[in-house]
């Protein structure tokens, strides 16, 4: 993985990150390290020396889709990712707020060649109407629509398919994977994972939360942080504390949720929301409202 800072001067700080992983991906690079100053409410070319060439093997000229993402200090009033395809009009551009992504796909249906996402990447510019910018913001490039955490160094996916069970969830997880990463349903340790997870995609749905193992402790039961204990008791209740003492993030509905009304044992993500709420395994059916199943949230690391 390469990683590279465009440093503001005191303005921002910016970072881009190219991934590549297992079985012979294409070779992402942004170029070397340079330093920008980034003026408020004008606009600043994220990857002038980006680019893409065939995996391992060689045969392959394109891809399907293409994603850049504003992955860390994402700002949904007044960032945005923009490109003037006017030169590339086999590729499609779509700018999804929520997400905080550009997504490049093709007009033919086919896919888009290396040669000319290349260019385009390179026309990708920055752009905010906040006048006091302050904060840091990351870009990430991905192949295909999964979200990349900088700080995490995981990928992340939300997968729908409505009334599906938490535990057949965690199964479905299990058995995906992203050019060679295994799935597994999300482990959220941040508020910045939280973020990205939830608000920066459609994520209502299951994540890899449970006390059915002991009523009223909650563990994380799924991935690396399987059995990590980080909340015990109802809303009321209190974070668990990390080995240097420190609470455990959570984000659940306060002061509601966890309220096992009913005999509800499995974390979820709140329909239109960041925060989590427990269900029960199937959660409240067709008519259950913003507390139906409506899919899951698949990490990948």
């Amino acid at each position: 993985m390469k990683k590279i800072k465009i440093i503001g001067f005191g303005i921002l700080l910016f970072g881009i990150s190219t991934i590549t992983t297992a079985q012979n991906p294409p070779v992402l690079n942004a170029g070397s390290t340079i330093k920008q100053a980034y003026c408020p409410q004008t606009e600043i070319v994220i990857a002038p020396d980006f680019t893409i060439t065939s995996s391992a093997t060689g045969s392959d000229t394109g891809i399907d889709s293409f994603s850049i993402q504003i992955s860390a200090g994402y700002s949904i009033n007044g960032d945005l990712l923009d490109v003037n395809l006017e030169d590339y009009p086999s590729i499609v551009k779509d700018w999804v707020p929520v997400e905080g992504k550009l997504k490049l796909t093709p007009a033919s249906g086919t896919q888009i060649l290396y040669t000319n996402l290349q260019e385009a990447v390179r026309k990708v510019v920055f752009k905010s109407d906040d006048a006091n910018i302050s904060e840091e913001r990351y870009f990430s490039f991905t192949i295909g629509s999964t979200n990349y955490l900088e700080s995490t160094k995981h990928f992340y996916d939300y997968v729908q398919e409505f009334d599906i069970t938490w535990d057949n969830a965690k199964t479905q997880a299990e058995g995906k994977s992203y050019y060679g990463l295994k799935g597994y349903l999300v482990t959220i340790l941040s508020a910045e994972e939280n973020q990205i997870a939830t608000e920066q995609m459609i994520g209502t749905g299951w994540i890899g939360a449970s006390d059915a193992a002991n009523e009223g402790v909650w563990n994380w039961v799924t991935g690396p942080e399987l059995g990590t204990n980080f909340w015990n008791g109802l809303g009321n209740g209190s974070a668990a504390t990390d080995p240097n003492g420190n609470p455990m993030y959570s984000n659940w509905f306060a002061p509601d949720e966890p309220n096992n009304s009913g005999n509800e044992n499995y974390a979820h993500i709140k329909e239109n929301a960041s925060t989590w709420n427990d269900l029960k395994i199937g959660g409240n059916g067709i008519n259950g409202g913003e507390y139906r199943a409506k899919g899951y949230i698949i990490e990948y690391g």
